[in-house]
């Protein structure tokens, strides 16, 4: 493994309970960075390096835990590319033949299943509660309700 690869340039106590903020300098670099970290028995990690300090947060000791060169950050954008990418080689690679399915275009507003359903509680005075995933449409189907009946949303 490699040595550290960055100077600890202070430590303090943060504002939020159990942390504490660390400010560092990377070798060849001017550049100070500053990291908060929740800090489990005045020790902390970063950069793959555990920075052990005392309870006046003076630094004791800074030992490499495991290595991060070669270990590229990426956005979830790029990520899903980059999978999307190896799946697609995957299936080119073993022939397999895939069937476009086809999505048939809808025109006009798209409604929940129950949306009537949900119309007529609400309307009721009804407590509704829904349920799932995110992005399912549980406020859109509300906001269409609402527009609908001319209440606020």
């Amino acid at each position: 493994m490699t040595n550290v690869n960055f100077e600890v340039i202070k430590i303090e106590k943060a504002m939020k309970h159990g942390c504490v903020v660390v400010t560092l300098k990377f070798e060849g670099s001017d550049k100070e960075y500053t990291y908060i970290r929740k800090a489990y028995k005045n020790t902390i990690v970063i950069d793959g390096c555990r920075i052990y300090f005392n309870a006046n947060y003076q630094v004791e000791k800074v030992e490499r835990e495991y290595e991060t060169k070669g270990v590229k950050k990426m956005s979830t954008v790029k990520q899903v590319g980059t999978t999307s990418a190896k799946i697609k080689n995957e299936i080119e690679s073993k022939d397999i033949e895939l069937h476009k399915v086809q999505i048939p275009e809808v025109k006009g507003e798209v409604r929940h299943d129950r949306y009537d359903e949900i119309k007529c509680c609400l309307e009721c005075g009804i407590p509704v509660y829904l349920v799932g995933p995110a992005g399912s449409g549980k406020n859109y189907t509300v906001e269409q309700i609402a527009n609908e009946l001319g209440w606020n949303f």
